[in-house]
């Protein structure tokens, strides 16, 4: 499966309802013994349906699955930080371990899931969807390593957006409006498009075996 970044998160960010960097931000890892298929539309860890992450989540031995338990980790260290070379702002956080995965009851863990538990897995969020290389545990660690230019990007205008969203929208539909057809194909020969912001896909990480 892809990397993706669920649409609910993107609107809880821009208002300003999801803080990753003040929020408790969790992982949970997924396995193939309960098919799961991402779906950016998807926004709660368990919406009382046949494809949701919960029934998905990883139940082998060390790893205590479901809401509230140890199996998910809450990242550390978390930061944004602006990278001006490449127009964007960068979410981080520390590398995530989980000591002794398998060793007795073991699966095949094809993702984890960033998330934030609220009250139970009804209404906690879905961020983003990490997709691993398959890997059968056997009672190694696991370690999950974040790429060194960050977990999720965040390009084009996200600042402005946060703080004047109404604004922008607003400018963008009265400058569209005044423009022909024309004029706006000419203008998507420049780069510019419909669109005045985006996310970029998250992610990036590297898995390490102890």
């Amino acid at each position: 499966m892809p990397n993706l970044f669920y649409n609910n998160a993107k609107l809880l960010i821009f208002n300003q309802t999801l803080d990753l960097v003040a929020d408790t931000i969790k992982i949970m890892l997924v396995s193939n013994a309960v098919a799961y298929t991402p779906n950016a539309d998807h926004d709660f860890i368990a919406a009382g349906g046949a494809n949701d992450p919960d029934d998905a989540e990883s139940n082998v031995t060390n790893y205590t699955r479901a809401f509230g338990g140890a199996g998910r980790k809450t990242l550390g260290s978390k930061a944004i930080v602006v990278n001006d070379t490449d127009d964007r702002a960068e979410f981080d956080a520390a590398d995530v371990t989980w000591t002794a995965l398998g060793n007795g009851t073991n699966q095949t863990i094809v993702g984890g899931i960033i998330v934030k538990e609220i009250t139970t897995d009804a209404d906690s969020l879905l961020i983003a969807y990490v997709d691993f290389s398959d890997f059968t545990t056997n009672g190694a660690n696991l370690t999950l390593q974040w790429d060194t230019v960050g977990i999720i990007h965040l390009t084009s205008f996200l600042g402005a957006l946060q703080m004047f969203p109404k604004m922008l929208y607003k400018i963008w539909s009265w400058f569209s409006e005044k423009l022909d057809h024309k004029q706006v194909e000419k203008l998507k020969t420049f780069g510019i498009k419909p669109h005045i912001y985006r996310y970029a896909e998250p992610i990036r990480f590297s898995l390490k075996r102890a």
